[in-house]
């Protein structure tokens, strides 16, 4: 090579480690380079640089540039000395492919150039293999697509980080597309927990959508999440709150009691007495436990003392019947009212050792409150009062894992804010176990294996939160792999996840950001690359840099858009729109604020918005 190539950029000056540092050769009068018609600028960060050494040739990434004062021995002097550093990160031995890491190191005086289109080609090229999907193309090479290693976003797992309207639904999106519509991957399958409804719509062959407010969303299916496949602690979490003592003992062996009973009941799959515990994925009636402990707190009775449930001194209606309430109506039963007379005839307070009322009383509002209903009233699999259900678990799980159907978006955005975290982490732990328990078999993950997308993760995985989502979804990450399980978390804030569960993700695709989420990617940065993360906060919208095990070489991508109707309705909303269909610049349409009353306070309910219905 010589220095009339158009390509050349310099001589190796200092080599310390995978860092080169490159001298910028006079002969290199500017900033922008032709080659074979096309323009190069010379020493953008992020831009590859590469160094033939014989048969072998060396590639790196530029991460800084500079300039000193001008040698004696130089002409130009207004140009300075000029340089650049590159960080060493594969290379290319003879007609072979393209290797990450290197076999050998520059020496002083070792020529350095540029890396054309057809270079990037050569580095980026897909390597044939099944295990490859195409998410975008490089940013300086339009023509040059941009590869994933599937199997490593899966089994190694993955985090897409950026701040809000960056693109993260839509990389997101790209690659369940990518997914789901390639004939190659007949048995994918892919969960989406979304707590915004932003994938409700996605119109792929082979997704279905399960939401709460499955009424008012065509096409969706209901969304159940069984309150009695939670764990005991989950269980308890979501009912009665944070018990400890003598009154957590006491509502536990409620439990345990009922569920032994529900299989002393009913012929349930895999269990009997013997493998029986209180955190047993087994039906019972949450309303009858509510039922009986309101009768231990607020019952009166007609002795003070030998107080069983035959002493209790319950009211009579005009027709003598005694008023028992309703325990699926969350009806308690009305009391003779406890009198404190000096003869001491009663009715007399309940002896009882534990302080429950409030939490029984809270309980009561979450069985009456429309909003829980998905959870304490879950259709085919509420259980009765004698704990039988219609469906037992298998049937759910078919729903979310099986069947032919590629993509399941679970719809949490209408779960209330105060069970949210609890919720995830239900969902998560009925993933995981299912999993875990089916591995060696068809229906396991080292059979089909599953993807588990976690939206806004930052929601529910605060840094040190111990909260029931943080600790499903870090025994994911951290055991998945082994069980065919992987996980794609998606997040604007990673400062506010757990450090730990970033670390057990072997990629990220990080797209714009900020602040100090920039110094955690930074941190985290592998290949010595935590000056080319400094590129963060300058990036386009849907450009992302991905490093990681997903990707042989890191890269400056810009991800491809889905149709409209394949994208997340995450959007920002126009105020000034070119087609003139919304936004400020649109015609003033006839508003009807009575609909939009109807809409909140239904929840989405099935009731049409805006026909000739009477709003309530």
């Amino acid at each position: 090579m010589t220095t009339d190539d158009p390509t050349y950029i310099g001589p190796i000056v200092d080599v310390e480690g995978s860092t080169v540092r490159i001298r910028i050769d006079p002969s290199v009068t500017g900033g922008l380079k032709f080659v074979e018609g096309r323009g190069y600028r010379l020493g953008q960060p992020g831009s590859f640089v590469k160094i033939p050494l014989g048969f072998n040739e060396l590639f790196g990434v530029v991460v800084s540039v500079g300039a000193g004062s001008a040698p004696k021995n130089v002409d130009a002097e207004e140009y300075g000395e000029r340089w650049m550093s590159i960080e060493l990160l594969g290379e290319k031995r003879g007609p072979t492919g393209f290797s990450r890491g290197v076999s050998e190191y520059p020496t002083i005086g070792d020529e350095a150039y540029l890396v054309t289109r057809d270079d990037l080609a050569k580095i980026y090229s897909s390597s044939g293999n099944e295990d490859e999907i195409e998410i975008g193309h490089l940013s300086g090479s339009p023509e040059t697509p941009a590869y994933i290693n599937l199997n490593k976003l899966v089994s190694r797992h993955c985090a897409v980080l950026g701040a809000t309207g960056s693109g993260k639904s839509t990389t997101v999106s790209r690659i369940t597309e990518s997914i789901a519509c390639d004939e190659r991957f007949l048995s994918s399958r892919v969960i989406i927990i979304d707590i915004h409804g932003e994938y409700t719509d996605l119109d792929i062959e082979g997704a279905e959508t399960f939401s709460i407010s499955h009424e008012s969303q065509q096409d969706a299916k209901p969304l159940y999440v069984p309150y009695w496949a939670m764990e005991f602690e989950r269980f308890l979490n979501v009912t009665l709150g944070d018990l400890e003592g003598a009154e957590r003992q006491f509502v536990r062996e409620y439990v345990a009691q009922f569920k032994e009973d529900s299989v002393n009941n009913q012929d349930l799959a895999g269990i009997d007495e013997s493998t029986l515990t209180v955190d047993s994925a087994v039906p019972f009636s949450v309303h009858d436990l509510w039922y009986q402990l309101h009768r231990d707190v607020y019952a009166t009775h007609t002795v003070a003392g030998g107080q069983t449930r035959e002493t209790e001194a319950i009211k009579e209606d005009q027709h003598g019947n005694p008023l028992e309430g309703d325990p699926m109506d969350v009806e308690p039963p009305e009391y003779k009212p406890h009198t404190a007379t000096p003869r001491g005839e009663g009715p007399y307070l309940a002896k009882t050792s534990v302080n429950l009322s409030q939490n029984v009383d809270s309980l009561a509002g979450k069985l009456r409150d429309p909003r829980y209903e998905f959870l304490f009233r879950p259709g085919p699999w509420g259980p009765d009062s004698e704990g039988e259900v219609e469906e037992d678990l298998d049937t759910l799980l078919e729903q979310w894992l099986g069947g032919p159907q590629k993509v399941s978006v679970l719809d949490l955005s209408d779960v209330p804010d105060e069970v949210l975290d609890t919720v995830v982490g239900a969902v998560l732990n009925l993933i995981f176990d299912a999993l875990y328990w089916s591995q060696e078999l068809p229906e396991g993950g080292r059979e089909r294996p599953l993807t588990v997308v976690l939206e806004e993760a930052h929601r529910y995985l605060g840094v040190g939160k111990g909260s029931p989502a943080s600790m499903a979804a870090s025994r994911l990450v951290r055991e998945g792999r082994k069980y065919g399980l992987g996980v794609l978390l998606v997040s604007q804030r990673p400062e506010d996840i757990d450090s730990d569960m970033l670390s057990q993700c072997g990629s990220v695709i990080a797209m714009r950001m900020k602040g100090g989420d920039v110094g955690e990617i930074k941190s985290r940065a592998t290949d010595s690359l935590s000056q080319l993360v400094e590129l963060l906060p300058t990036l386009r919208v849907g450009e992302a840099i991905v490093l990681g095990e997903i990707v042989q070489i890191p890269m400056r991508a810009k991800i491809h858009q889905s149709a409209e109707n394949r994208r997340p309705t995450s959007d920002d909303p126009l105020v000034v729109n070119e087609k003139a269909t919304s936004g400020w610049n649109s015609d003033l349409e006839d508003e009807d604020y009575e609909r939009v009353l109807v809409k909140w306070r239904g929840r989405g309910s099935s009731q049409e918005i805006g026909g000739d219905d009477e709003a309530g």
